[in-house]
């Protein structure tokens, strides 16, 4: 009767482990950031660098270049995103980086940008765009959380996850 005893108390034991490695594997299943979602394309860069533009976009819709490519000599060096004074800003060889203009990924938080003028513009809200495609900006990041349709300048936009289909 004991040995039935201790081998019913080893198998509750093991029931609760695997309980609670269960509980465990969902907790951390749902920390996983949104940004992440299998059903949209991240913008294309691994790690934070971006490229500058030499004029104003000229549609309505902001035209970003893709953040691996660089238009003029300085914007080859990769830039290091960092808080200044609250605001996100781009730094390349300790100053601000003011030839980069678009969506730039700043992977210490996991968010994709976008910059005017080596800064974070929290004020825009609207289009850009990169070698992934065209994504919707609000407050000067990506917002992978927005679907539904979109206009901006005339241009509409049927919007899933923060990108344009």
């Amino acid at each position: 009767m004991l040995e039935k005893f201790k081998k019913e108390k080893k198998l509750a034991l093991i029931a609760l482990i695997l309980l609670g490695l269960l509980i465990l594997s969902i907790i951390i299943g749902l920390s996983i950031p949104k940004n992440t979602s299998a059903s949209a394309t991240l913008p294309t860069t691994a790690t934070t660098t971006a490229a500058a533009t030499t004029a104003a976009p000229t549609t309505a819709a902001t035209t970003a270049p893709a953040t691996t490519a660089a238009t003029t000599a300085a914007a080859s060096v990769p830039v290091e995103l960092a808080l200044d004074n609250g605001i996100m800003t781009a730094y390349r060889n300790g100053a601000i980086a003011e030839d980069v203009n678009g969506i730039v990924y700043n992977k210490l938080d996991d968010t994709w940008y976008y910059l005017t003028k080596g800064r974070v513009d929290t004020d825009y809200v609207g289009m850009a765009q990169n070698a992934a495609g065209n994504w919707y900006i609000h407050d000067g990041k990506v917002d992978f959380s927005y679907n539904g349709p979109l206009t901006v300048g005339g241009q509409n936009y049927n919007i899933q996850y923060g990108k344009a289909v």
